[in-house]
């Protein structure tokens, strides 16, 4: 097993309040689960009056994986939740219910998402979740599902949170981002995971949705639709409260463009992420350098990886795409304009297919896209906006890019991408996709040095999520790029500001 398959260690956290039946069932088969081995399974008992705590201890005597963390009364499952997080001690958090109706084949390759995410979602909603449902309780099922969307869009009315699905019970964490967002998180009942959710988006969190399968045994809920639902509702804007009050920490996200234009050039990146400073990397899959470095990527950790979608560069993946490229096959920027501007119906209709089959070609390499966003920008024009946030939400990727830099307000041609960015950013949120708060990375191009200008980027940032683009690389000669010094001087510029903590704890 190579390094970029080994999966990290994993913690089991099942919050129990009088769940002794169900625990008799689910440890055992955990224990036995061979997909994964987890490292250990804790079982934070809510104050059960129940033999939960006697039978939990039954098989910690039995294997020493089993843990017991016990409450002496009732706290709530969010209260359970949150001391399961703080006392795993895994790479991995995996967070689930006592009733275990979530099937668990698919769980390597959630965790595999964790590389390039800090939560997995497992959402209810997504269309290729299955619920295997007896006739007896289907109309239940339905009433209850309904309920929950009602929820869910006055959820996402009210607080910064993207998922149609908050309150699933199957949730994967980084270690690091499940103890930050427990420590944040003050509700200790059934809005906790609301709460979880509104600090992640505030934190800037990268979260990744997965569809379910799950199999519904029983109509039994401890939740009761008049009491509950107005306490949530109380809760929620409890939430939205402390959410707001906690003021605006800086976010920053350092994504470097251009994986895959050549092999020196994807080197180049893939040795940025190795410095820490690089956290996101899009890939331009319609170049052939791609299938060739991609796996070197894969292995760095922590790496959100996306789709760079080209149609000024590289060659065409479709049929309809070479409507776009010149004679000799290839993509060219003026080739582009040409015909966005004399025939723009054709053209968008084709680069809809093209950049589909681009997205695709990521997926298949075995990479699920953190993000969106394009070669010289060009997603952001008229007609290719829509496009753009139909594959996103197609796809469930949950990121975009907003071009906005105000460096770009100097000439005509590039207010006008900073002005399609502001559009482009309010169409975005509006569908629910993370958009980062400020988007920075030109100046820093027209740079003559770069390190000065990536430490006056960092300086003065305001607070909220900046990405910051940026072309690293080491010079390629055989390759046709003005920018060839540049994106050396880039990787350079990176290094020296990791090693000098310039970017603090902003990354």
């Amino acid at each position: 097993m190579s390094a970029a398959q080994i999966l990290p260690t994993v913690s089991v956290i099942i919050p129990a309040h009088n769940e002794a039946v169900n625990l008799r069932r689910t440890l055992p088969f955990l224990l036995d689960f061979t997909p994964v081995r987890f490292a250990e399974i804790v079982v934070v008992d809510d104050g059960s009056s129940d033999e939960t705590a006697r039978v939990v201890e039954g098989f910690a005597l039995k294997d020493a994986r089993v843990r017991l963390v016990q409450f002496p009364r009732n706290r709530g499952k969010g209260a359970a939740v949150k001391a399961g997080l703080l006392a795993a001690t895994s790479e991995v958090l995996f967070y689930t219910d006592a009733d275990l109706i979530y099937q668990l084949h698919d769980l390597p390759t959630w965790v595999e998402l964790l590389r390039s995410a800090d939560i997995v979602n497992g959402n209810r909603r997504l269309p290729d979740s299955v619920f295997n449902v007896p006739t007896r309780y289907f109309p239940y099922v339905v009433k209850r599902a309904r309920l929950g969307l009602i929820f869910n869009a006055f959820v996402r009315r009210v607080l910064p949170v993207g998922t149609t699905d908050t309150q699933s019970g199957l949730k994967l964490f980084r270690r690091e981002a499940a103890h930050r967002l427990a420590r944040a998180t003050v509700e200790n009942h059934f809005a906790f995971d609301v709460e979880l959710f509104a600090w992640a988006a505030r934190f800037g969190c990268r979260i990744a949705e997965v569809p379910v399968r799950l199999d519904y045994r029983d109509e039994v809920t401890r939740v009761k639709l008049l009491r509950d639902g107005w306490q949530m509702f109380l809760a929620v804007w409890a939430i939205r409260r402390r959410v707001r009050r906690a003021g605006n920490p800086r976010i920053v996200l350092v994504t470097a463009d251009d994986f895959g234009l050549s092999a020196k050039v994807s080197t180049g990146i893939i040795e940025a992420c190795r410095h820490g400073a690089v956290k996101a990397v899009s890939v331009m899959t319609n170049f052939p350098d791609t299938v060739v470095t991609l796996p070197a990527l894969r292995a760095v950790s922590e790496v959100a990886i996306g789709v760079h979608l080209s149609a000024t560069a590289g060659a065409p993946l479709t049929t309809e795409g070479r409507f776009l490229a010149k004679r000799s096959g290839r993509f060219s920027r003026r080739e582009f304009l040409w015909r966005y501007l004399t025939s723009p119906r054709r053209t968008v209709m084709g680069l809809r297919a093209e950049w589909t089959a681009q997205i695709e070609a990521l997926r298949a390499a075995g990479v699920t896209p953190a993000h969106l966003d394009s070669h010289h920008h060009v997603h952001l024009l008229p007609g290719l906006q829509r496009c753009v946030l139909d594959l996103a939400l197609r796809f469930n990727i949950p990121r975009v890019r907003a071009s906005h830099d105000p460096a770009f307000l100097r000439s005509p041609a590039t207010v006008c991408i900073y002005l399609l960015a502001r559009f482009f950013a309010r169409r975005a949120r509006r569908h629910r996709l993370l958009v980062a708060d400020h988007f920075r990375g030109n100046l820093l191009m027209r740079a003559r040095d770069k390190q000065a200008a990536l430490e006056r980027i960092m300086r003065s940032l305001p607070g909220g999520m900046t990405e910051i683009y940026c072309h690293p690389g080491y010079a390629d000669p055989d390759l046709n790029d003005p920018y060839r010094e540049g994106r050396a001087a880039e990787l350079a510029a990176l290094g020296a500001c990791r090693d000098n903590s310039i970017f603090g704890d902003a990354i």
